[in-house]
């Protein structure tokens, strides 16, 4: 069985979530889908879409771009 290689999307979705303390559960409320939908993107079973990338950069407080690799830092927008 070959080992996946997770997103570099999913990668920053799922490190910033544990630096802030958010839980799966709750990060799948407020993006409008289940903690198993949560699960299955950030261990690379399902990619995330770019609708959804930007949903988790709102609830996060972070930037499309750094999500998406254009900016070094994750440049935390205004809430």
């Amino acid at each position: 069985m070959s080992e996946k290689t997770l997103g570099p999307v999913a990668a920053k979705v799922k490190a910033e979530a544990i630096r802030q303390g958010i839980k799966q559960a709750d990060l799948g409320r407020a993006a409008g889908m289940t903690q198993a939908g949560v699960s299955r993107r950030l261990t690379g079973d399902v990619d995330i879409t770019v609708t959804e990338a930007e949903r988790f950069a709102q609830i996060l407080g972070v930037s499309v771009a750094w999500l998406f690799g254009e900016a070094e830092a994750p440049a935390l927008q205004d809430a």
